[in-house]
């Protein structure tokens, strides 16, 4: 039986039936996995098992996978007369598939699967959303695991390997005063934190030093920071926070926008925009409330293209690869940045 979030650094070989369940319980097997003789594996209730090797289904073994559960296989999926029955709530990725016997169960296209040599089940706005998902269920459980090569190499991503986060931001805003603005965050923990940086810019896009202010190192108490900056700058203001442990590896805040002619502050991460598909091809959807206008950007900031609100919009004048587009509102102004392949 699998244990509460258990690691395994070998092989395993499923000799009863199981269920595992629940959304904090995470498994990782680092090696191949086997279901044979009948057994059934269930995995379901948001919970989340890794292989680092192969899946094989054979003998009538069976997966369940059900309820927003997660499992990304790192290799291919090997079924010998076996069966893995997906839902449509779950989440599924595999490097490839070799059924010998019978065709894996999977559910139909457009749900959240992804197998690498599959074209039928092959679609890459489904494998960014299950990568993200296990991101986001792998942050601060103390699990290391790297991305699998067909995940970065689809999408276009580095190489990616998840371990915990050096801070837990609790927030991070920017206020302004008399004299200029005031900049408060609290972490509820840090580990290795050597020091943060306050970055600011006019466009949302490239950023430059303001003040760096010392870290606390380790640390599983609630610390409160703040730091006072005195300034006649008007107009739309943009700051963000990043932190630097002591390897010198890096994290940023999400930008807070700071409107120093008037008293409006917006955290443009917290406007409700949608971008869809994404990775996308030719035409992107974007939805929200109270949208304006948009504007198409490259990483220097340059403007590529802009238009009113509209059902979609051409971004076939768009490099390939990571491109970023304002969306001003009636909030705020939100960033947001896709995939154009």
């Amino acid at each position: 039986m699998f244990g509460y979030g258990s690691v395994f650094a070998e092989n395993r070989i499923i000799t009863d039936n199981t269920t595992y369940s629940g959304s904090s319980p995470i498994v990782l097997v680092n090696g191949d996995l086997t279901i044979s003789n009948g057994i059934t594996l269930t995995i379901t209730n948001s919970a989340t098992l890794i292989v680092n090797g192969d899946l094989h289904i054979r003998n009538k073994g069976e997966i369940l996978v059900s309820n927003n559960a997660l499992v990304m296989i790192k290799g291919i999926v090997i079924q010998e007369n076996g069966q893995a029955t997906l839902d449509n709530t779950s989440f599924f990725a595999s490097g490839g598939y070799d059924g010998i016997h019978n065709k894996t169960n999977l559910p139909n296209p457009g749900s959240q699967t992804y197998i690498d040599d599959n074209e039928t089940y092959k679609n890459l706005s489904v494998l960014a959303g299950i990568a993200n998902n296990l991101i986001g269920r792998l942050e601060n459980t103390g699990i290391e695991f790297t991305m699998p090569a067909y995940v970065t190499t689809a999408l276009g991503w580095a190489d990616e390997s998840i371990s915990p986060l050096p801070i837990e931001l609790t927030y991070f805003v920017a206020r302004r005063t008399s004299d200029g603005v005031k900049f408060e965050w609290q972490t509820a923990s840090e580990k290795d934190n050597d020091y943060f940086t306050i970055e600011y810019s006019t466009d949302a896009l490239n950023f430059s030093e303001l003040a760096t202010v010392s870290g606390a190192g380790t640390s599983t108490e609630i610390i409160n920071y703040e730091y006072n900056y005195s300034t006649n700058a008007t107009g739309m203001m943009y700051y963000r926070l990043r932190q630097t442990d002591y390897d010198g590896q890096t994290e940023c805040s999400d930008i807070v926008a700071l409107t120093l002619a008037g008293h409006q502050t917006t955290n443009v991460s917290n406007i409700d925009i949608k971008i869809y598909p994404n990775p996308a091809i030719d035409y992107v959807q974007i939805n929200g409330d109270g949208i304006v206008s948009v504007e198409f950007v490259n990483a220097s900031g340059r403007v590529l293209s802009a238009a009113g609100q509209q059902a979609s919009y051409s971004i076939s004048n768009l490099p390939q690869g990571i491109n970023y587009v304002i969306v001003h509102t009636t909030q705020g102004n939100a960033i947001r940045q896709f995939i154009k392949h």
